[in-house]
């Protein structure tokens, strides 16, 4: 598994395993399956800058996670995103092969989309990992 697709793994264990966000939107999808039901957290871009040493390897990610939402608005797409934020950063994320050294918000963004009658709250983190096999003693 890449160190990406741990990264993503995690962030939406993390996400679906909580009961209050459950409450709060319909489901958290890499992809949303045809026909989801509003609203929902899906993912949005993500990237991978390299965050090496000499000596160990290392990444930072960075990852969007919309909140979708239809137009009635946007108070509902921005309290799932505060409580998503707070699961995020509250504990380190378990990462499959990746110690998780931190967390931090980047964006914090709400649009709207008359046309289409639709509010997303985005929120874009960086996620800073370290493979443990490299580390130094």
């Amino acid at each position: 598994m890449t160190g990406a697709l741990a990264v993503q793994k995690a962030v939406i264990a993390r996400l679906a395993g909580d009961p209050v966000l459950a409450g709060l939107v319909c489901g958290v999808h890499d992809q949303p399956p045809p026909g989801a039901r509003l609203p929902y957290v899906a993912l949005g871009r993500s990237g991978v800058v390299d965050w090496s040493t000499k000596t160990e390897r290392g990444a930072r990610h960075r990852l969007d996670l919309i909140v979708h939402a239809d137009h009635r608005g946007q108070a509902r797409t921005k309290i799932a995103a505060d409580r998503i934020l707070a699961l995020v950063t509250q504990a380190p994320l378990e990462i499959d092969g990746q110690d998780c050294i931190a967390v931090r918000p980047l964006l914090h963004e709400t649009v709207t989309d008359p046309a289409e009658r639709l509010v997303q709250t985005i929120l874009r983190v960086e996620v800073t990992t370290l493979d443990p096999s490299t580390l130094t003693p």
